[in-house]
C-alpha cells in the first residue's frame, strides 16, 4: 500500500537537473517542424465547495449574497464559485464554517506532462526499412512507422512499441472494440486517418466547450490517443499498444494544454458513466485535491484502471504529482532508449511503473500537419499511455479482470530496471516495479 504522504527523493538531485537542462543526443529535429507552445495564465479565483448532501438554492444563494460570488457551474453536491474581491483563503476559511460543508478547495490549474515541444514528422527515408523477414510473430503490423528507422538518428520509430514488447503481446491480441479507453486530455483529431475507426465518436465530450466537438487545438490527446489505439495494420503511419481497442476523447484541457480541477472531475465521472474500462490521465500538477482524489477511488471502485503520468518535474524539484499520486493510480514514469530513466521523470516512492516516454511517434491533428499528420513528443504523458495500452490488451484478453488483476498483473510482469550492485532486485523509487513488458503481461 502506498504511504499517505509520499515520500521525495533527492538522490543525485544536482546530477539531474544538469542532465534535465540538456538536449537529449541524436534529437536535432528541423527548426520548422517544431509546434511552438505555450502556457496559459492561472484561472481567476474559483471554489469549489462541496456539500455532504445537494446544496439548496438558499445554501447557493447565501454564499453568492454574502461573498460577492458567482456561480459558474454546479454538479451534484458541488458547486463552483468565482470570487469578484478578497483574498480567496479567507474566503475559502469562512465558507469551510458554513453547516452541511464538507470541504472547500480551490480550482486548481492542470497541465499536460509532455516534456518539451511537438516536432513534426519528416517523411521516412527510402533506404531505411528494417528487416523484419526473419520475425517469428505473424501479428507485426504493416505500418510504415513499425518497419522504418526514425530521422532521429539511431533510434527506430516505435523504439516505444518493441520495448515493451508490443509484438509478442500482439501474437495473443491486438486489442478488442469492446475494450473502451477514455483519453482525458486537449481532446482528439476524431478523423485522424490512424484514428477514426477506433474513436468513440458518439459518446465523446467536450468539457471546456460544452456542446462542441472535443476537437484537439494543442495536439496532445491526439498524440496520447495514437500511443493507446492507433489504428494498425493499415500500411499508413503508426499503431497504438492496443490497436483495435477503442478510444472515448473527452476534452478537459485548453488549446493552451491548461485546464481545471473541475472539469476534469466531471471527466473522470463521466467515464465512469460510460463504463470505460481504463482512463487515461498525461496531466497533472502538483497541489492536492480532495474532490479530484474522490472521483477517482469512485472510478476504482466501479473497476476502472486509472493511469496517470508520474510528471516531469525530476530537474525541478522533484515534487508528487496528482493525480498520479493518489491511492489506487498507476503511476507511470518514462525511460528513453537507454531503457534509463529520463532525465525529466518523476521518481518517488508512488511511481508505479516505468514505460518510454522520449521521442515516441504517434499521430497528431491533420490541420497540423496535413501531408504528414504524425509527430514525435517526449515526457511522462507518453509513457502512460503505453502502460494504458498495455492495460486495454490485458482486459482484452481477460474481460472478467478486475481492475485490481489487470493492476498486479502489469506490476508482477514488468521488467526489473534495478541497477546492479545498486540496491535489492525489485521495486525502487527510480522505476517503480519497472519497465512494463506487455508480452510478458500477456504470457509470451
Amino acid at each position: 500500500m502506498k504511504l499517505a504522504v509520499g515520500k521525495v527523493f533527492g538522490v543525485g538531485m544536482i546530477a539531474t537537473m544538469m542532465l534535465a537542462c540538456q538536449p537529449f543526443a541524436g534529437i536535432q529535429p528541423a527548426t520548422q517542424n517544431i509546434i511552438q507552445t505555450s502556457r496559459g495564465p492561472t484561472t481567476p479565483s474559483e471554489l469549489i465547495v462541496v456539500w455532504g448532501n445537494p446544496p439548496t438554492e438558499a445554501d447557493i444563494s447565501s454564499i453568492v449574497r454574502n461573498h460577492k460570488a458567482t456561480v459558474l457551474a454546479r454538479q451534484n453536491n458541488r458547486v463552483l464559485f468565482g470570487l469578484h474581491h478578497g483574498k480567496i483563503d479567507d474566503t475559502s476559511e469562512k465558507l469551510r464554517t458554513i453547516p452541511g460543508v464538507r470541504f472547500v478547495e480551490t480550482n486548481r490549474v492542470v497541465r499536460t506532462s509532455q516534456y518539451g515541444p511537438l516536432r513534426r514528422a519528416t517523411p521516412f527515408a527510402r533506404g531505411s526499412v528494417v528487416d523484419i523477414s526473419r520475425h517469428r510473430l505473424q501479428a507485426v503490423p504493416n505500418d510504415e512507422a513499425f518497419q522504418r528507422q526514425s530521422p532521429i538518428s539511431g533510434v527506430r520509430a516505435t523504439w516505444g512499441l518493441n520495448a515493451i514488447r508490443a509484438e509478442a503481446a500482439w501474437d495473443v491480441t491486438t486489442g478488442d472494440p469492446r475494450v473502451l479507453v477514455a483519453v482525458i486530455d486537449t481532446g482528439v483529431d476524431m478523423t485522424h486517418p490512424d484514428l477514426g475507426a477506433n474513436i468513440d465518436s458518439r459518446g465523446a465530450r467536450n468539457f471546456v466547450e460544452p456542446g462542441q466537438p472535443p476537437d484537439d487545438d494543442f495536439g496532445h490527446g491526439t498524440h496520447v490517443a495514437g500511443i493507446i489505439a492507433g489504428v494498425g495494420d493499415n500500411v499508413q503511419g503508426a499503431c497504438g499498444v492496443a490497436y483495435r481497442a477503442r478510444i472515448l476523447p473527452i476534452r478537459v484541457l485548453g488549446a493552451d494544454g491548461t485546464g481545471t480541477t473541475w472539469n476534469i472531475v466531471s471527466a473522470i465521472e463521466y467515464a465512469v458513466e460510460r463504463r470505460c474500462r481504463i482512463i487515461n490521465l498525461s496531466l497533472g500538477s502538483p497541489d492536492f485535491s480532495a474532490l479530484e482524489a474522490e472521483a477517482i477511488a469512485r472510478a476504482s471502485a466501479a473497476g476502472i484502471v486509472v493511469v496517470a503520468a508520474a510528471g516531469n518535474e525530476a530537474g525541478d524539484g522533484n515534487y508528487l504529482e496528482y493525480p498520479a499520486s493518489y491511492e489506487g493510480v498507476v503511476s507511470v514514469g518514462a525511460v528513453g532508449p537507454d531503457f534509463k530513466r529520463a532525465p525529466f521523470s518523476n521518481y518517488n516512492s508512488w511511481v508505479s511503473v516505468v514505460a518510454p516516454g522520449v521521442d515516441i511517434f504517434s499521430t497528431i491533428p491533420e490541420r497540423f500537419s496535413p501531408n504528414i499528420p504524425y509527430g514525435y513528443l517526449s515526457g511522462t504523458s507518453m509513457a502512460a499511455p503505453m502502460v494504458a495500452g498495455t492495460a486495454a490488451l490485458l482486459f482484452s484478453q481477460n474481460p472478467r479482470w478486475t481492475a485490481s488483476q489487470v493492476q498486479d498483473r502489469l506490476k508482477r510482469t514488468a521488467r526489473d530496471l534495478t541497477p546492479p550492485n545498486d540496491q535489492v532486485p525489485g521495486f525502487d523509487v527510480f522505476h517503480g516495479a519497472g519497465l512494463i513488458d506487455a508480452g510478458r503481461a500477456l504470457g509470451r
